[in-house]
């Protein structure tokens, strides 16, 4: 569709993007990882799931499903025969690259991508893969060659660069065509990569993205097809440089979501799709499909697809792949280190994301929407707890006045949150102290992190408290009297005194000083990811 282009000309929007930094050491294999050796699909129930399915043919409506029902169907050998005559009985149904208007017929790399998987999993055994068969998937319905790379979205006289996960399906079936071919007794100097700039092309897309994270952020659904082919490339390239840019970039991207996530949901702007605006839901998305399936096979558990909301597609192409998460990020998944505020930049004219986290919650801002172009969505700033709450709308949470495209939900600093709207205050939890117009809340029993609410009609503060050591009462009392004027600042028990505004333009961090010390605000040009930690409130 139309709203998938990114609408930017070239990589223009990369050069206002700062160096890639972040402030701890990331948890990157500076070794590449073993591959592994003997994958066993057949013990995961969810791989049987999709091999009992029907090969029902393919079209734009069924771009994704009927080549991972052959995938699977091939990795248990089930239906092989069936598999061979469809592969060998088939044709192309489409073209690679975003459908539009004027171009009906895209969204083919969406097959293609699962193709290659089918190749080189079973492409070197004939009781799988007949030679005529392979023949056909490699020849005719895997249909791009060569060293010239797409990046444009098709029909737009060359002016819009494709989306993200077009360009990465797309060049990675050619880049793997084209090395199967080569590999396989073409002299052809279009199939090899080295000779042809594929590869070089590659090498400087995986730097850039490394350097910049996915310009498609938390996109609902398209992060789950850009992480898979990431999987994808990093299992079948011979290349070691571009093995080990796959690995760092999955890496980087599945420690990010370990800082920022919380019993596998997470709340953050995304990208793509305005009409998932309305989307509450914290958990039904590719991302934390794969992560469970990441950690549960680490554990060596059985992987049903029971598991997944959403994303069990992406899970069995995990299931069939080498990448493995580094143990600091399952660590880090199941159990933070300490408090921190996780701050995330995006990049020019992006939404930053921003996250307070602690043991057992998580504060995250909703970020803002940068015109209707930007195709960002913002999400309110919403408090997850450890209670399983998957619907936002039955946590705590401030949405901002107005619609969404209005918001600046970027007022979250260090267990703090506000923004020009009340608090939205979940059924569940009662307050156990109020003082005026302030309220406290106590959501675990055992422990005292403490909640405390003020809310008007166009004022909502969300601040928490982890070790306080005095009464909810007592907490109220001095906030109350701490605070006759919230409208831009918030002074608290502990001495901390915090200043925003409220009217902050769209290009600026609600935030503006804690302790008389002006912060960053500019956050197009915050680095990729930096974490401040911090102790305890006393």
């Amino acid at each position: 569709m139309v709203q998938g282009c990114t609408y930017y000309f070239g990589n223009s929007w990369i050069k206002k993007f700062p160096e890639y930094s972040t402030s701890e050491k990331l948890p990157f294999s500076q070794e590449l990882r073993e591959r592994k050796k003997n994958i066993n699909p057949e013990k995961h129930p969810l791989v049987h799931k999709w091999a009992e399915k029907e090969v029902r043919g393919w079209s734009l409506k069924n771009k994704t499903g009927s080549p991972r029902v052959m995938l699977a169907k091939l990795a248990v050998g089930k239906d092989v025969e069936q598999v061979n005559k469809f592969i060998t009985e088939s044709e192309p149904w489409g073209k690679s690259g975003s459908t539009g208007p004027l171009y009906k017929k895209g969204d083919y790399d969406f097959t293609q991508i699962t193709l290659c998987s089918i190749l080189y999993l079973f492409g070197d055994n004939p009781e799988k893969l007949r030679p005529a068969t392979v023949d056909r998937l490699v020849n005719v319905l895997m249909i791009e060659e060569g060293g010239k790379p797409k990046y444009r979205t098709p029909r737009t006289l060359k002016i819009m660069k494709d989306t993200e996960n077009h360009i990465l399906m797309t060049e990675t079936t050619r880049y793997l065509k084209n090395q199967w071919l080569k590999k396989h007794g073409s002299a052809d100097e279009k199939h090899d990569n080295k000779d042809n700039g594929l590869e070089e092309f590659f090498i400087r897309h995986l730097e850039e993205m490394l350097k910049t994270g996915m310009y498609e952020f938390n996109a609902r659904p398209y992060e789950g097809y850009t992480l898979a082919a990431l999987m994808t490339l990093h299992a079948f390239a011979d290349s070691e440089e571009i093995i080990l840019l796959t690995q760092k970039i999955l890496d980087h991207l599945n420690y990010e979501y370990a800082l920022k996530s919380l019993d596998f949901r997470r709340n953050a702007p995304f990208r793509r799709r305005l009409e998932r605006a309305k989307d509450r839901e914290l958990h039904n998305e590719a991302h934390c499909a794969l992560m469970r399936t990441w950690i549960k096979e680490a554990n060596d558990e059985l992987i049903t697809g029971e598991e997944f909301r959403y994303g069990d597609h992406h899970a069995l192409v995990a299931l069939l792949t080498p990448y493995e998460l580094p143990k600091k990020v399952i660590e880090l998944t199941h159990k933070k280190e300490g408090e921190y505020l996780l701050r995330i930049g995006h990049g020019f004219k992006a939404s930053p994301e921003i996250h307070s986290v602690g043991e057992n919650y998580i504060l995250s801002a909703g970020g803002v929407q940068r015109g209707k172009v930007s195709q960002i969505i913002a999400r309110p700033i919403v408090l997850l707890l450890d209670d399983g709450e998957t619907d936002y709308q039955n946590c705590f949470h401030i949405t901002g006045a107005g619609d969404m495209k209005d918001w600046n939900n970027t007022g979250v600093y260090y267990n703090f949150a506000v923004s020009n709207s009340l608090v939205n205050l979940p059924e569940r939890y009662k307050p156990v102290a109020e003082q005026g117009v302030w309220q406290i809340f106590k959501p675990y029993e055992e422990g005292d992190l403490l909640v405390a609410v003020f809310s008007d009609e166009d004022l909502g503060v969300l601040t928490l408290f982890n070790g306080f050591k005095e009464s909810p009462k007592e907490l109220a009392v001095k906030l109350a009297e701490l605070n006759s004027n919230l409208y831009n600042q918030i002074s608290l028990p502990d001495g901390t005194k915090i200043e925003y505004d409220l009217k902050a333009k769209k290009k600026e961090w609600v935030i503006e000083a804690v302790n008389g010390k002006s912060v960053d605000r500019k956050y197009d040009y915050w680095p990729r990811l930096k974490t401040e930690r911090f102790t305890l409130q006393n």
